[in-house]
């Protein structure tokens, strides 16, 4: 009967059959391919490619890799290509790939250790596949790693199991510091690239209630994560030495910071970018990923998070019943309402079941807790259902994966262009801020410092063993922070569009004594590089934020030269949601009546009205107008209030913090580390993302070890 059928449907019928199930495979699609030679013929992958890239668009999220695969093949060709589609063909093969990627993990596959070669590819290619498909999550991917794949299994296989293949709990049986043979770190292994996925992955489907309840798991858990975390000399948070504002790409280093950096050494260096990077066909195009940030970056954030939903453990009681009520992801079962928002933590990732409730056990289970949706109770027909996570969340991650290493051969010229300031200033990374959402970091922030004692952190200098720390406690504090962002801008390029040009420019505050700063030669050059112990910002500078109410600007003075101003300004299309105007006041902000002279409202309100292709567009302009990033802001914890003042490094994206405190003798701390999950800003919505990372005492010289300890801060809600 189905012989007599028209190709269409047929069509339906086969597409019916094969998303009956959400999760996994298109299984239900194999009982009608085996009725009849035509009906095989008619619904076979070779031969209707069509019917299986719709499968994939019903199975899996497509708009980030348009959207991004067309930006990167823009920058890398300087050509514009269309990837708003692609073919049938493609998709059918991506769908074929990621089942394929899906079902091992579901096996728990490639998990524990393999002694081949090709069992390294293989989980290559399972860790990068999985990884790709959070950064593109809109609900739909992270189900199918979640539920159908059970990802968080694989991995917990990978790190705890005593033949896990990350190898930790063998190293740690014998004592000692995991990941940290120098075979682990080979460039033909790529074990650490490996081990920062697998971190990554493990921080995104962390789900505590599955540890607590095993308190031997727990116990190996909490100790790997704790060990990853504290110990900076062996673990560094970023591949390209922190003290460093302009690094070049000669100096990534694959091989742990067992000593210091030695600029002029080799152990620490890779000799060639392809030895740190891996090439992966996505949707059929190639592309060269480097990895996400060191594992040290997610250990911290899990760290703290699972440690503080579990409490009580004797190692880190301190820290864990101080803020298990602060931590962790939403309780669904009383409400969102009804349960204070954890202020980090867990990326909370979207999940979207869409079409048809699946009769998937996995789905049945727990669904109040995990869904962000309700799921249909009865069958509906297939339709299209809305978009519940942005993936530009993860746009910054997406781009520091893809970022590419470029020389620069003329760099008089870049610096007449405004893109250096030094002409033997070393290979550099381009284009700048891709891998940093300008003016993400301005806002409320709200988290936890945590340190080990002096006598614990003086053992982990001087080598000792895992062992040797187990008994040292760990305690934290609170701390609330007010950043504000600003921007030292290049000349406009063109004067026939200037809307990325702070109206308030013009009417600022200029200082006493001071020119205007309209000389080129001081507007545009960025701050020469400083102590990286000062947030690499010049000794003696003063720093004079604007006194209006939405604090549009600074001036930068650097010592002995008192008649020059270096002007830094916000970009205008965040300012109705800075840390001075709350997003409770955002709409009265921007509604202003008409007669109000504030240009910076008025300026709002016309940018309010763009479409999302103008506020694209001026956001790119405005970006590669950036020549230097400077961060202000002040806040308090338990020890006082505190001033502070950083820098981003465009190179990666790396935040360094100066928190000095006005009173006492608590004196000057360091922090650095990255913004995860920030591809969103203020003025978007709702802007995400968490500051993770690690500070360090400013007494000991940068390029040695010093007092150190782990912070991650998340945005006040």
């Amino acid at each position: 009967m189905l012989d007599t059928l028209p190709e269409d449907v047929l069509d339906h019928i086969g597409f019916y059959a094969a998303t009956h199930s959400v999760l996994g495979p298109p299984s239900g699609i194999l009982p009608l391919l085996s009725v009849s030679r035509s009906t095989y013929s008619a619904l076979s992958l070779k031969k209707n490619p069509y019917l299986y890239a719709r499968i994939f668009k019903y199975k899996f999220d497509c708009s980030a890799p348009h959207r991004r695969l067309a930006k990167l093949h823009q920058r890398n060709s300087g050509t514009p290509h269309n990837f708003h589609e692609f073919t049938h063909q493609i998709y059918a093969d991506e769908l074929v790939k990621r089942c394929l990627v899906l079902q091992r993990l579901r096996l728990d596959e490639y998990a524990r250790v393999q002694k081949t070669v090709k069992g390294g590819e293989i989980i290559d290619e399972l860790l990068w596949m999985a990884y790709l498909m959070v950064l593109e999550n809109e609900g739909k991917n992270v189900v199918q790693l979640k539920y159908y794949a059970r990802i968080g299994d694989w991995l917990s296989a990978f790190w705890f199991d005593p033949a896990g293949a990350s190898e930790a709990q063998q190293y740690l049986s014998r004592d000692t510091w995991p990941l940290s043979s120098p075979a682990m770190y080979c460039s033909e292994d790529r074990t650490k690239m490996r081990a920062s996925l697998a971190m990554w992955l493990f921080w995104f489907f962390l789900e505590p209630a599955s540890y607590i309840a095993n308190k031997d798991l727990l116990r190996r858990t909490v100790k790997l994560l704790k060990l990853i975390s504290l110990n900076a000399p062996l673990y560094s948070i970023s591949y390209l030495p922190w003290f460093s504002f302009t690094p070049g790409p000669e100096q990534i280093h694959l091989g742990p910071f067992d000593r210091p950096y030695d600029p002029s050494g080799t152990l620490n260096k890779t000799s060639s970018f392809s030895q740190f990077s891996v090439t992966h066909n996505h949707f059929s195009y190639p592309i060269r990923l480097t990895p996400p940030p060191p594992p040290a970056i997610p250990a911290s954030i899990a760290f703290l998070a699972l440690v503080a939903r579990a409490g009580g453990l004797d190692d880190t009681a301190a820290l864990g019943n101080s803020i298990r009520h602060e931590l962790g992801p939403f309780d669904r079962d009383g409400g969102i309402e009804n349960t204070p928002l954890p202020f980090v933590a867990f990326p909370r990732l979207s999940l979207n079941i869409w079409g048809r409730h699946s009769s998937d056990p996995a789905l049945k289970k727990g669904v109040k807790r995990v869904f962000d949706v309700p799921i249909p109770r009865k069958e509906t027909f297939i339709k299209p259902y809305p978009v519940i996570e942005d993936s530009r969340q993860w746009d910054c991650e997406w781009s520091r994966c893809t970022q590419v290493l470029v020389a620069e051969e003329n760099p008089e010229e870049n610096m007449n262009k405004g893109n250096t300031t030094n002409p033997e200033r070393p290979i550099s990374w381009k284009p700048p801020y891709d891998i940093y959402k300008i003016g993400s970091v301005s806002d409320f922030w709200e988290g936890r410092f945590a340190y080990t004692d002096f006598a614990g952190y003086a053992k982990i200098l001087s080598g000792a063993r895992p062992s040797g720390i187990d008994d040292h406690s760990i305690a934290q504090l609170a701390q609330t922070w007010r950043i504000n962002e600003y921007h030292l801008l290049s000349p406009l390029p063109t004067e026939d569009r200037p809307q990325n040009v702070p109206m308030s420019l013009e009417s600022a505050p200029i200082p006493e004594g001071s020119t205007s700063g309209r000389d080129p030669k001081n507007v545009f050059t960025p701050l020469p590089n400083g102590d990286a112990n000062l947030a690499h910002l010049p000794e003696g500078i003063t720093i004079t934020e604007w006194e209006e109410k939405s604090k549009e600007g600074l001036d930068v003075f650097l010592p002995g030269e008192t008649k020059i101003v270096r002007r830094y300004v916000r970009y205008p299309g965040f300012l109705a949601t800075t840390p001075t105007t709350s997003r409770d006041q955002i709409k009265t902000h921007v509604t202003n009546d008409t007669s109000n002279k504030d240009t910076g409202d008025k300026r709002e309100q016309v940018r309010n009205n763009w479409s999302e292709e103008d506020r694209t567009k001026d956001e790119d302009e405005y970006k590669t107008r950036v020549l230097d990033i400077l961060l202000a802001g002040d806040g308090h914890s338990g020890w006082g209030e505190f001033k502070i003042y950083g820098r981003v490094r465009p190179s990666d994206g790396l935040i360094t913090i100066l928190k000095e405190y006005t009173a006492g003798d608590r004196g000057r701390w360091l922090y650095r580390g990255y913004l995860v999950g920030g591809g969103t800003s203020p003025g978007e919505g709702e802007a995400c993302g968490y500051l993770v990372g690690r500070w360090r005492d400013t007494l000991s010289p940068p390029e040695t070890h010093g007092y150190e300890g782990i912070f991650a801060m998340a945005r006040r809600r």
